[in-house]
């Protein structure tokens, strides 16, 4: 199911179409072809030369954003349905100015959903703590490293765990 995602998404990206759009069309066409209690969860994202980010999310988790000038951060995006789950569904496409020096992260849920001995949950408040601990003027493979490194140290990894880090260039 995935391997018809990526080539329909690879395929579909061509046409020039927002996000959401793009993901209401290749629902129609893959979700007829899934196999029972198969889904897709996706993250979405196309940066815009304006420094506009144009994001869908379908059953993932949001992003964070992390001011270059200020260091606060937020995260930002309301997850859809998954993938493949129901036909016709709908996706709509969101955005989000950035400024020159701003970073972006994108985690899967095995890095948040992280349990300690005692059952409590890291969570994206705890790994958004240790993100903004670093800042948004550390190196992208630090930033990436102290992800890993918070939810090795919480607990055992039980799902896969993939990060994107971005910053935006000057």
């Amino acid at each position: 199911l995935m391997g018809m995602f990526k080539t329909a998404f690879r395929g579909a990206t061509m046409e020039g179409h927002d996000l959401g759009r793009l993901l209401s069309r290749i629902n129609a066409v893959i979700s007829p072809l899934r196999q029972p209690h198969m889904f897709i969860t996706a993250a979405c994202l196309r940066l815009h030369p304006d420094r506009r980010l144009e994001y869908v999310f379908a059953g993932h988790p949001p992003m964070l954003h992390l001011s270059g000038a200020t260091g606060s951060s937020a995260w930002v995006g309301e997850s859809q349905l998954a993938l493949a789950l129901i036909d016709p569904t709908s996706y709509s496409t969101a955005t989000l100015p950035l400024a020159p020096g701003d970073v972006i992260i994108v985690v899967t849920d095995g890095l948040v959903e992280v349990f300690d001995r005692h059952d409590r949950e890291l969570g994206l408040k705890g790994l958004q703590t240790e993100i903004e601990r670093v800042g948004p003027t550390a190196s992208l493979a630090a930033i990436e490293a102290a992800i890993f490194n918070t939810c090795r140290d919480h607990g055992a990894q039980l799902d896969d765990q993939t990060v994107l880090v971005l910053r935006v260039p000057a």
